[in-house]
């Protein structure tokens, strides 16, 4: 029953994710100043968006156990995924993120395995143990989904595999990634979500943040 433990190279990895904010000349690290963003819900199939949620809140939520979020570029999507990966790991889940740009395999246990030793543990024995957990412990994030490097079939594979090793996935894509249609008419019951630019009272938030540094 012992606990994984995430490497401190890795989460160093995660907070060195720097943001243009600096505080007497230190630039911040990333969860220094972090305000999670509202995602706006997306349906293709109409002229309009639904109600958006807060992103803080989408972890261990039932009703988005496989999300899909889009933004521009410079829009916060690695920022904001790596924050789940902290949040996730808080809750006394088990995550696992991978980047889009790496995932070259078809072959999903080599992928998870090398993700599991990044994150977690080199040591023998100790992704079969990882294995071997109920699957309401694992969450699976991608990054950069539209930076895969294999075709759309294989890559759509990939992610009806995960479906049966994870509680919970999350997935960011580019806004002009052209197969996002593709990916709504393949996984109907998905949810497809747009970031939203920080409102008034999260950038007062981030103003609260700034002031306490």
């Amino acid at each position: 029953n012992r606990r994984f433990v995430i490497k401190s190279t890795f989460n160093d990895q995660i907070e060195e994710i720097r943001i243009p904010i600096s505080v007497n000349k230190i630039t911040s690290k990333l969860s220094d100043l972090y305000i999670f963003p509202d995602i706006e819900k997306v349906e293709f199939d109409q002229s309009h968006f639904e109600d958006y949620i807060d992103s803080e809140h989408v972890i261990k939520n039932t009703d988005y156990k496989c999300l899909i979020i889009e933004g521009e570029s410079q829009s916060g999507k690695s920022s904001l995924v790596h924050m789940l990966f902290k949040r996730s790991y808080g809750q006394d889940l088990y995550p696992l993120l991978i980047e889009g740009s790496i995932i070259d395999k078809v072959d999903l246990e080599k992928v998870l395995a090398q993700s599991f030793k990044n994150i977690y543990s080199d040591l023998d024995g100790d992704y079969d143990r990882y294995k071997q957990l109920e699957k309401e412990k694992k969450i699976l994030l991608i990054d950069d989904f539209h930076s895969i490097k294999l075709n759309s079939k294989f890559a759509f594979d990939l992610i009806k595999k995960a479906l049966d090793l994870f509680s919970q996935i999350i997935i960011t894509v580019d806004k002009a990634y052209s197969l996002m249609p593709q990916l709504q008419a393949e996984f109907e019951d998905f949810s497809f979500f747009s970031i939203k630019p920080l409102g008034y009272k999260k950038r007062n938030d981030l103003i609260k943040k700034y002031h306490l540094l």
